[in-house]
């Protein structure tokens, strides 16, 4: 398989995958010039072509914690806001110069012309195409390889197909069903039953747990364990409480992975604790010694291509660089210009108990030594180099008001699981970081099996399922009694804090709406319920000229 892990620019095959067709905007993507000499056709003639294309459609996976530029996105935009923000424990906080995620605040912006929610919805199509190229040109007799190597290649495509749909049905719900490659304008497509497409998803997890490695060669790319834990979640939204249970329970029962309990790695000799160690460049594979991560995003400059690389540390950190006693040095410490484009919510602080590792210090930011002079602007005081200054949030003596966009607070406290500490990079005004991250681990599979427990009525049983990560954490063991759905939910907002995409949960467990209301400060009265899915982009009802496409409900 094709190493990304050295320097290796694969942009043209990610330029003919951002080409392939969609179903919206089809016009204006075939008027485009071929970009490469590199073309479908040519790439599905011999095992190392598709392997070429594979490395493309994984690039294009990757674009989840990216800006999106590659899909032409015009204004800086990070493509995973829709999933983590606007949620019950994150809220939109700076978004100047990015209007395009506002709507996430101001839920009367949530419409058919949403601009960037027709850029996740175009990706996110591009990704099930290019999926779907592989599936359907797999079989061409010309290419000379073993079963073994084209079965694991076809489960791969499987599984990212199922992957991009998980994301499309959170998204909008119903969208067309397609599994096959699509080259020419379609004008009439249709919007799937949602049961069809669950079992749809179901068919190709399944298919992608048979025949996967138990590991992948590559620790960038799917291994078994990630379509199992992905077919896990899927019975937990079919309502298939045993099924859910039994796939969780085939991961944890392996003896594959473990969580993380004990000190390791490139930061062992500095202060911290276990959970945190995951997280960092050096650790996160499992070659590093990570056996908690099912899935870890691989990123080195000019892997992806010249300018492509993470922006979680830039939507979730401080804006570092424009406080006072900090300024551009900071980038050196903490990572590239970040940007503070996301606020954790009162509610996102105050579910953890004091004593919680995952509420410390090394996991989220207490304070920060000022690296010169300066004016603390939140209440005007002079602050010498050197000097400990408080986070907001756990200031002394400051009101713990939460920010918005016109009262902004760049000091208001962060998770650090998206620090870079790159110096290399870390001057860039790009915002992208290079640090290898978890993308899937282990304790979200026990929060999986745990939940499943709970709907099962075995309350006894869930509780001991999160006692084993309440433990690795010095949070305080939970009886039989405490569990319920608001208490699992806490606990996947204690433990998956900036990783998991909180919408999708609380849309699943049919509590987006009340929790938005409850724990959400920005703008609670304008948010109503049919706000839980948002609009088929207007620019593919409007393509859909030959058979007429509703839209989903309040978005008439």
């Amino acid at each position: 398989m094709m190493n990304c892990t050295r320097y290796f620019n694969f942009l043209p095959v990610l330029l003919l995958i951002m080409t392939l067709f969609v179903g919206c905007d089809q016009e204006e993507f075939l008027k485009e010039e071929s970009r490469s000499l590199v073309t479908s056709d040519m790439l599905f003639n011999s095992k190392e072509g598709v392997e070429y294309f594979m490395t493309g459609l994984y690039a294009m996976v990757y674009i989840e914690r990216d800006r999106g530029n590659a899909i032409d996105v015009y204004s800086e935009q990070h493509m995973s806001t829709p999933m983590q923000c606007g949620v019950d424990n994150c809220a939109v906080h700076a978004h100047d110069g990015t209007s395009l995620m506002s709507p996430l605040g101001e839920f009367n912006f949530v419409i058919p012309e949403w601009a960037h929610n027709r850029r996740v919805y175009e990706w996110i199509f591009r990704v099930i195409n290019g999926a779907n190229t592989v599936i359907s040109r797999i079989d061409n007799p010309e290419i000379s390889w073993t079963e073994e190597e084209k079965t694991q290649i076809l489960a791969e495509a499987r599984c990212i197909r199922a992957w991009a749909y998980r994301h499309a049905t959170y998204l909008w719900g119903e969208v067309p069903l397609i599994d096959h490659e699509i080259a020419e304008v379609k004008t009439d497509w249709e919007r799937a039953n949602m049961q069809d497409l669950l079992s749809f998803m179901e068919e190709d997890l399944l298919y992608a747990e048979t025949h996967l490695k138990k590991f992948n060669d590559h620790p960038g790319k799917i291994s078994r364990a990630v379509a199992t834990h992905y077919l896990a979640e899927l019975y937990l939204r079919m309502e298939r409480w045993q099924d859910a249970l039994d796939a969780a329970n085939r991961i944890i029962n392996s003896g594959d992975y473990q969580l993380i309990t004990a000190r390791y790695g490139v930061r062992l000799d500095e202060p911290g604790i276990p959970f945190m160690d995951q997280f960092y460049d050096g650790n996160v594979k499992r070659s590093e010694g990570n056996t908690e991560v099912l899935w870890s995003w691989i990123y080195e400059p000019g892997v992806i291509s010249k300018d492509r690389g993470s922006y979680m540390n830039r939507y979730w950190y401080h804006r570092l660089y424009q406080i006072d006693f900090m300024g551009a040095d900071a980038k050196a410490l903490y990572g590239a210009q970040s940007l503070s484009r996301y606020a954790i919510t009162p509610y996102g602080f105050n579910v953890y108990e004091p004593q919680d590792d995952r509420y410390s210090e090394y996991a989220i930011t207490h304070y920060f030594i000022a690296l010169k002079s300066g004016l603390d602007l939140r209440n005007f005081t002079r602050v010498s180099a050197g000097d400990t200054v408080w986070t907001t949030w756990f200031h002394p003596t400051l009101p713990k008001t939460p920010p918005t966009n016109t009262s902004r607070d760049f000091m208001w406290s962060s998770t650090r699981k998206w620090e870079d500490r790159d110096p290399d990079y870390a001057l860039s005004t790009s915002g992208w970081t290079y640090g290898d991250q978890v993308y899937l681990r282990l304790a979200e599979t026990y929060l999986i099996k745990a939940e499943a427990q709970f709907r099962l009525g075995e309350l006894a049983e869930a509780a001991t399922t999160l006692n084993v990560i309440r433990e690795r954490s010095n949070a305080t063991p939970i009886t039989a009694a405490e569990v319920d759905l608001d208490f699992i939910l806490d606990e996947r907002s204690r433990e998956l804090l900036g990783e998991e995409h909180r919408r999708y949960t609380l849309v699943r467990t049919g509590t987006w709406y009340d929790r938005y209301k409850a724990y959400n400060y920005l703008n609670p009265d304008q948010v109503q319920p049919f706000h839980a899915l948002f609009p088929v982009p207007q620019v593919v009802i409007d393509a859909n000229i030959t058979l007429p496409m509703e839209n989903n409900p309040g978005y008439e």
